[in-house]
């Protein structure tokens, strides 16, 4: 649809597939298990562990509820999450929208 404006039929997506080898349907497909393992990461390992620090740290100093060390926590992850999945986000995208024969995209320019 991108590049003719016409909605193409499934059967046809699959045999121009064929015809060059699948690689049109796997573009994007490791910056978008790079994006899954850093959200998985930081959502099920570093926030839990930066909640448990900030919970020792803050409470023996303060006396701030767990849900303020729940807010402060995601506070903190929030930035790191972005900055890890942003670039991988756009990496995506540009491989999907752009045909297999243009230029390629290096990383750094996502």
């Amino acid at each position: 649809f991108f590049s003719t404006g016409t909605a193409k039929p499934v059967l046809d997506i699959v045999r121009e597939s064929a015809a060059q080898r699948f690689r049109p349907l796997f573009r994007g497909t490791v910056p978008l298990m790079g994006h899954s393992f850093a959200s998985a990461t930081l959502g099920l390992v570093g926030q839990p562990r930066l909640q448990k620090y900030i919970q020792a740290e803050l409470g023996a100093q303060t006396r701030l509820s767990g849900l303020t060390t729940n807010l402060i926590a995601s506070a903190a992850v929030s930035p790191l999450y972005v900055a890890l999945t942003n670039p991988l986000s756009r990496l995506e995208v540009i491989m999907q929208t752009t045909p297999i024969g243009g230029r390629r995209v290096a990383g750094g320019a996502a």
